[in-house]
């Protein structure tokens, strides 16, 4: 999601226009860009274990922008099988399932 405002949670600088990265109830970073907050969110998210990532964009992204972060995803976890599906959600630009 994009901030709305400057704020901080637990040790997390947020800046307004920040990209936010939420796992598992608690929000993990805020950075400037979208891409880096999506790569950045899997690094912590991703276990040893995992098989698969499904992605779904949102109503802001297009498919063009997404595929293009997928590419990058896919060199950093070149193991996992990587999904990209539309979500149309407009409130986050992308929703990620590790499994």
């Amino acid at each position: 999601a994009r901030a709305v405002r400057n704020a901080k949670y637990d040790n997390v600088e947020i800046k307004e226009n920040d990209a936010i990265g939420r796992f598992d109830g608690k929000i993990h970073l805020a950075v400037n860009d979208v891409d880096t907050a999506l790569i950045e969110l899997l690094r912590i998210m991703v276990e040893q274990d995992d098989e698969i990532i499904t992605i779904f964009y949102g109503a802001d992204m297009s498919l063009s922008e997404s595929e293009k972060t997928i590419e990058e995803i896919e060199k950093i976890f070149p193991d996992m099988e990587i999904e990209l599906h539309y979500g149309g959600q407009s409130h986050c630009f992308y929703i990620v399932s590790v499994e």
